[in-house]
Protein backbone atom coordinates (compact mmCIF):
# COMPACT_ATOMS: atom_id res chain seq x y z
CA UNK A 1 0.00 0.00 0.00
CA UNK A 2 1.29 3.43 -0.93
CA UNK A 3 1.72 6.07 1.78
CA UNK A 4 1.50 9.82 1.05
CA UNK A 5 1.19 12.99 3.10
CA UNK A 6 -2.10 14.88 3.00
CA UNK A 7 -0.21 17.90 1.64
CA UNK A 8 0.10 16.02 -1.66
CA UNK A 9 -3.68 16.21 -2.06
CA UNK A 10 -4.00 19.86 -1.10
CA UNK A 11 -0.98 20.96 -3.18
CA UNK A 12 -1.72 18.90 -6.30
CA UNK A 13 -5.13 17.26 -6.29
CA UNK A 14 -5.09 16.61 -10.03
CA UNK A 15 -1.71 14.89 -9.84
CA UNK A 16 -2.78 12.91 -6.77
CA UNK A 17 -5.98 11.83 -8.50
CA UNK A 18 -4.14 10.77 -11.65
CA UNK A 19 -1.65 8.79 -9.57
CA UNK A 20 -4.42 7.08 -7.58
CA UNK A 21 -6.08 6.07 -10.86
CA UNK A 22 -2.79 4.74 -12.27
CA UNK A 23 -2.23 2.21 -9.48
CA UNK A 24 -4.52 -0.63 -8.54
CA UNK A 25 -4.33 -0.28 -4.77
CA UNK A 26 -5.40 1.99 -1.93
CA UNK A 27 -3.22 4.90 -0.77
CA UNK A 28 -2.77 5.63 2.93
CA UNK A 29 -2.88 9.40 3.47
CA UNK A 30 -0.96 10.68 6.48
CA UNK A 31 -1.50 13.80 8.57
CA UNK A 32 1.29 14.99 10.87
CA UNK A 33 3.09 11.70 10.28
CA UNK A 34 0.17 9.45 11.26
CA UNK A 35 -2.14 7.39 9.07
CA UNK A 36 -5.37 9.35 8.64
CA UNK A 37 -7.30 8.14 5.56
CA UNK A 38 -7.26 5.46 2.91
CA UNK A 39 -8.02 6.68 -0.62
CA UNK A 40 -8.46 4.76 -3.85
CA UNK A 41 -9.82 5.32 -7.33
CA UNK A 42 -13.46 4.47 -7.95
CA UNK A 43 -12.33 1.68 -10.30
CA UNK A 44 -10.20 0.10 -7.57
CA UNK A 45 -13.04 0.46 -5.07
CA UNK A 46 -15.53 -1.21 -7.42
CA UNK A 47 -13.07 -4.04 -8.08
CA UNK A 48 -12.61 -4.60 -4.33
CA UNK A 49 -16.37 -4.57 -3.74
CA UNK A 50 -16.96 -7.07 -6.57
CA UNK A 51 -14.32 -9.38 -5.11
CA UNK A 52 -15.87 -9.03 -1.65
CA UNK A 53 -19.35 -9.91 -2.94
CA UNK A 54 -17.97 -12.97 -4.73
CA UNK A 55 -16.07 -14.09 -1.62
CA UNK A 56 -19.15 -13.59 0.56
CA UNK A 57 -21.27 -15.66 -1.82
CA UNK A 58 -18.71 -18.46 -2.02
CA UNK A 59 -18.34 -18.51 1.76
CA UNK A 60 -22.11 -18.73 2.24
CA UNK A 61 -22.32 -21.67 -0.18
CA UNK A 62 -19.38 -23.39 1.52
CA UNK A 63 -21.03 -22.98 4.93
CA UNK A 64 -24.31 -24.40 3.56
CA UNK A 65 -22.44 -27.47 2.42
CA UNK A 66 -20.35 -27.81 5.59
CA UNK A 67 -23.11 -27.18 8.11
CA UNK A 68 -26.19 -28.55 6.37
CA UNK A 69 -24.95 -30.85 3.64
CA UNK A 70 -26.72 -28.58 1.15
CA UNK A 71 -25.26 -28.80 -2.33
CA UNK A 72 -25.80 -26.38 -5.18
CA UNK A 73 -25.76 -26.81 -8.91
CA UNK A 74 -22.67 -25.06 -10.34
CA UNK A 75 -24.63 -23.45 -13.19
CA UNK A 76 -27.23 -22.12 -10.75
CA UNK A 77 -24.55 -20.69 -8.46
CA UNK A 78 -22.75 -19.08 -11.39
CA UNK A 79 -25.98 -17.47 -12.59
CA UNK A 80 -26.85 -16.17 -9.09
CA UNK A 81 -23.34 -14.76 -8.63
CA UNK A 82 -23.53 -13.06 -12.03
CA UNK A 83 -26.90 -11.51 -11.13
CA UNK A 84 -25.62 -10.23 -7.79
CA UNK A 85 -22.53 -8.76 -9.40
CA UNK A 86 -24.51 -7.33 -12.30
CA UNK A 87 -22.40 -9.10 -14.88
CA UNK A 88 -22.60 -12.06 -17.24
CA UNK A 89 -18.90 -12.94 -17.10
CA UNK A 90 -18.60 -15.20 -14.07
Amino acid sequence: MEIMPSSRISNDYKGFSEYAKSIDEPITVTSKGYADLVVMSIETYEKHMTEKKLNDTLLARYLDLKDNGVTHNLNGITERIAKRLGTTNV
